[in-house]
């Protein structure tokens, strides 16, 4: 698997746990049907390491699926 990958898996997982914690919302409830493997690609531009506006959005979407999970 490629480096991308990885590290936009990480940063999925860094949003989504920074959204259940955030405020005084309560964290949503369980809903198994969002725990299922999921695999998505961000690029990024050559030689460069930060997230584009377009990876931000993919990552957004992706952690919103897999909330209450």
């Amino acid at each position: 698997m490629s480096k991308q990958f990885f590290v936009g898996m990480a940063a999925l997982f860094a949003l989504a746990a920074c959204a259940t914690q955030a405020g005084d919302t309560p964290a949503p409830a369980f809903n198994p049907a969002a725990c299922v493997e999921r695999n998505f690609t961000i690029y990024f531009d050559e030689g460069r390491s930060e997230l584009s506006e377009d990876a931000r959005r993919i990552i957004d979407l992706e952690s919103r699926a897999i909330t209450g999970c």
